[in-house]
């Protein structure tokens, strides 16, 4: 536990997040053996059908797309805390009606 939550610090993920992020590491291990990793980045670069994959494969892209979805690079942070500073939209609901987050004021 206490190495889970050094992970968690050092990559700042909860402790269920560096958990998920294991267990999805596990299971790609588990796939090495029968999934090309080349053909996961040229699906996610558009140059190969996520219909063309095989299930395995099409499971580690799902979860690698989910994943890649949620992680926010530095630059996507400051982007996104910038529209949150001028009550600018910052995603979708499930209606498909645009979010708005307006600043924390004191």
């Amino acid at each position: 536990m206490a190495l889970l939550q050094t992970e968690a610090k050092i990559t700042n993920r909860t402790i269920t997040e560096q958990a998920e992020h294991w267990l999805q590491t596990g299971r790609t291990t588990e796939y090495a053996s029968v999934v090309s990793r080349q053909r996961l980045r040229d699906t996610l670069a558009g140059a190969v059908s996520a219909d063309d994959l095989t299930v395995q494969e099409n499971e580690l892209f799902f979860d690698t797309f989910s994943t890649a979805m949620w992680d926010l690079s530095e630059q996507q942070q400051t982007f996104f805390a910038h529209r949150k500073q001028l009550g600018l939209g910052v995603g979708l609901n499930e209606q498909d009606q645009i979010i708005h987050q307006m600043p924390e004021t004191a």
